[in-house]
């Protein structure tokens, strides 16, 4: 069996000064987000993975730390909102509902945000839901 080289590394000064998490980290080198701590923890990375790391340009890590993947059209169908709805409900303007529904992204500082929103749909549903019974 082949003993994996690993080389001592400053993962965390790396992401500080790039700005990126270690779950994004890990989703641009496809790593799991524990994986990654363990790195940052004791220091030591898989030269394989260094080398991913170190080839990993500025722009793909802006790129990714911006914005996550999202199907805003399809969770907007599923919580019966039109555009305007929500975008009233995140506080944004209609025209950032439409690009973020064209291009499939969302801007990863708005996800709490969505996910508000998410829950307060399913309070609402769960509620006509009850006032249908009762009737």
């Amino acid at each position: 069996m082949r003993k994996i080289r690993k080389r001592k590394y400053d993962l965390g000064a790396f992401l500080a000064r790039h700005g990126i998490n270690q779950r994004i980290l890990g989703e641009l080198i496809t790593m799991s987000h524990a994986t990654v701590s363990q790195w940052v923890n004791d220091g030591k990375v898989p030269l394989v993975y260094l080398a991913k790391i170190c080839a990993l340009t500025k722009t793909k890590m802006d790129a990714a730390a911006k914005w996550m993947e999202f199907d805003v059209e399809a969770l907007r169908q599923e919580w019966d909102l039109t555009i305007a709805q929500l975008a009233r409900e995140l506080d944004t303007s209609q025209a950032n509902i439409r690009n973020w529904e064209a291009a499939g992204k969302v801007p990863r500082t708005r996800m709490p945000d969505i996910r508000k929103v998410r829950e307060r749909c399913r309070c609402r549903k769960y509620r006509q839901k009850r006032r249908e019974k009762k009737k």
